[in-house]
């Protein structure tokens, strides 16, 4: 090999380190996937107290415990520890101290005053009961997305076109909204997904001819806000697909009285698919819909830089916090344990020169 060709002792040594940490692993799987909701009827939409049945023939079994209040924000179920309706584990306060989680899941909502302080906040406060439970280390947080209203003072055009418009920092049922909520917690040190049951609806609605059972916005809706049994089959499925992380295409999912043939599911499982793998994860940094040693190659490339997508929480810099993101979401993501790049590791420092040394020294300051 000459010269030339040779690659240097930094990328070499980022291909070491991608792999170790990728194949380092101990895997700890579990029958069911234990799923705690946290909102409102917006959550209840895709049926929580169901989708144990539903996703029997998916994957991965899910059981779903919930806390939910109607017409609320997560500021005020956070304030004011009671529900409407909760699960057999109980209100938010005890299930997640006193039950092991897999996912916890907040479904942000419009109302008032509420906006991405008060969010994060309200995250914060739910997280730092899961943390006292020590089986809850390697839970992993997501944020539902709410739909915009169907609804007569906000006409549908203007709720449904503003679905990509920037965030104002009010609570919005936007998917910059969802983005920037998202930046916020990985600030705060939340690591969350975000599941994009409106961004499929969007889609849905842009693409009528795609799908025999739906032909026009009016049938994802039983009132003004609420979903149909045609909508709560997408939302519901959609929430399905994420956490099995797999196409449901051909899988007999619940249609909740939706009356779906198994062709018509698979038309809006098949889409629901496409836009959940391609979905900003948080801890993807290249946007494959993975996180994978790729998006670890890609922080390296992009340390120092403001390139947007690899700045993982969004502070206008690609630094050691993103590189933390991407080491604790690969870790939750196949449920693994990721090394710390220390060990025999550190005596590889000196061939692998001003790039070792960046990391080892982000990671032990996180």
């Amino acid at each position: 090999m000459s010269r030339a060709s040779a690659p240097s002792s930094s990328a070499w040594l980022v291909g070491v380190v991608s792999f170790l940490v990728l194949h380092c692993i101990s895997p700890a799987a579990a029958d069911t996937l234990r799923v705690y909701r946290i909102g409102n009827s917006f959550t209840w939409d895709s049926h929580p107290p169901t989708i144990d049945s539903s996703s029997l023939e998916t994957p991965v079994n899910v059981h779903s415990g919930y806390h939910l209040r109607w017409g609320v924000t997560l500021g005020s179920i956070a304030a004011v520890s009671s529900a409407d309706l909760a699960s057999s584990e109980g209100v938010w306060s005890d299930a997640l101290s006193n039950e092991q989680w897999d996912v916890v899941i907040a479904q942000p909502f419009r109302s008032g005053s509420s906006n991405l302080a008060s969010d994060v906040t309200a995250v914060q406060a739910f997280s730092a009961a899961l943390d006292t439970n020590p089986l809850n280390s390697s839970t992993r947080w997501a944020l539902y997305q709410s739909w915009p209203f169907k609804k007569a003072t906000y006409t549908v055009d203007d709720e449904w076109d503003a679905w990509f418009d920037p965030t104002d920092g009010l609570t919005r049922h936007r998917q910059a909204y969802y983005k920037a909520l998202q930046g916020e917690l990985a600030q705060v040190g939340v690591a969350a997904d975000i599941i994009p049951n409106a961004d499929v609806l969007h889609y849905v609605i842009d693409n009528p001819d795609k799908f025999d059972a739906f032909s026009q916005l009016g049938d994802l809706y039983r009132d003004d806000i609420h979903m149909s049994k045609l909508g709560s089959f997408i939302v519901g499925s959609t929430l399905l697909t994420y956490l099995n992380n797999a196409d449901l295409t051909g899988i007999n999912v619940r249609d909740y009285g939706a009356g779906l043939d198994q062709h018509e599911k698979d038309q809006f499982l098949s889409a629901i698919w496409r836009i959940v793998a391609t979905s900003q994860r948080l801890g993807d940094l290249n946007g494959d819909g993975f996180v994978s040693s790729a998006d670890h190659l890609a922080w390296s490339a992009a340390y120092g830089t403001k390139e947007a997508g690899v700045d993982a929480n969004l502070d206008g810099v690609v630094n050691a916090a993103d590189y933390t993101i991407w080491r604790d979401a690969a870790a939750r993501t196949a449920s693994l344990s990721v090394p710390e790049p220390t060990g025999f590791l550190i005596g590889l420092a000196p061939v692998g020169g001003l790039f070792f040394r960046r990391v080892a020294r982000r990671v032990h300051a996180a």
